[in-house]
């Protein structure tokens, strides 16, 4: 007898779970061992994997079920002062579209499995403060300080005081360092001459750019040019 295929079984089950308030949770705090829990936030869909402790994934099982929805698997072990273990872990199944990204009209089912007692707070790796335990923050919440730091071009220090209120980002450090990446996103390159290059080749009013003896960008508008010299 063939051995029922577990990942299709979980996608029947999430693509023909009805969310209410009463089978389903919007947010997570520390669930215990032996747990089942079925999340599902349409406008926080990753949050599922903020809830307290700390976990080191192990690994995925993703399988194809119709040519464009695919049920994942994911792995985790509780984190651990010298690594991870098996005694308190994770489990849990997703339908994605595009390879990993969640469908936000369908559940998370996560599944704990273990001692949860075995849980101890941590720092953050990086911290200076160990008595300062460290938690995951909300990937929703990145989300939107994100937003803001790109399109309001607010401050670092405006974006983690207007969250300061609901205690969704963990410090000034944290948003300071998002707008850095966001910045290193943007750029074309790392070499800001070779990114000046490029701009120029984009920009049609552009007529000349010379690097030797010194930088320079001829600039044809109408029938003037203007030189633009860059000291070194």
């Amino acid at each position: 007898m063939p051995k029922p295929n577990l990942l299709l079984q979980a996608y029947e089950e999430l693509n023909n779970f009805k969310p209410t308030e009463s089978n389903s949770h919007k947010e997570l705090s520390f669930p215990r061992g032996g747990e089942t829990i079925y999340f599902f936030n349409p406008t926080k869909k990753d949050d599922w994997l903020a809830d307290g402790y700390g976990w080191v994934r192990k690994g995925s099982k993703p399988q194809l079920v119709d040519g464009v929805h695919t049920i994942r698997k994911e792995y985790f072990h509780l984190k651990t002062q010298d690594g991870s273990t098996d005694a308190f872990t994770k489990d849990a199944y997703r339908i994605c579209i595009n390879g990993n990204q969640t469908i936000e009209t369908k559940p998370v089912k996560i599944v704990y499995t273990g001692n949860h007692d075995l849980y101890e707070p941590q720092p953050h790796g990086n911290s200076k403060d160990n008595e300062k335990h460290f938690t995951r923050t909300k990937p929703s919440a990145i989300q939107r300080a994100k937003l803001q730091l790109k399109e309001s071009r607010k401050a670092p220090s405006q974006v983690y005081k207007e969250s300061s209120s609901e205690n969704e980002l963990r410090n000034k450090h944290q948003v300071q360092n998002l707008k850095y990446s966001l910045n290193k996103e943007e750029k074309l390159t790392n070499c800001e001459i070779r990114n000046v290059f490029l701009m120029c080749r984009e920009i049609p009013i552009v007529k000349k750019f010379t690097c030797f003896p010194n930088y320079r960008i001829s600039i044809k508008l109408q029938i003037i040019i203007i030189i633009i010299q860059i000291n070194k």
